[in-house]
């Protein structure tokens, strides 16, 4: 189930995305992620406790 920090998120996006997250799911792969704007601090997440190996696809935004 997704997960928000400091906003709504309607329950037709939230169905939308938790369809697609099954999709890439049913296919094997895992899926976890978190998303967050920087200026608001606005976050957006689905099992973002899931321990990865991250190697280069862990990103940063260093201009901001």
């Amino acid at each position: 189930m997704t997960q928000t920090a400091g906003f709504n998120l309607s329950q037709a996006n939230a169905d939308t995305i938790n369809a697609r997250i099954k999709d890439i799911e049913g296919n094997g792969a895992d899926v976890s992620f978190v998303v967050v704007d920087m200026t608001t601090g606005n976050a957006l997440g689905y099992d973002p406790h899931a321990p990865h190996y991250g190697a280069s696809a862990i990103k940063s935004c260093r201009a901001c």
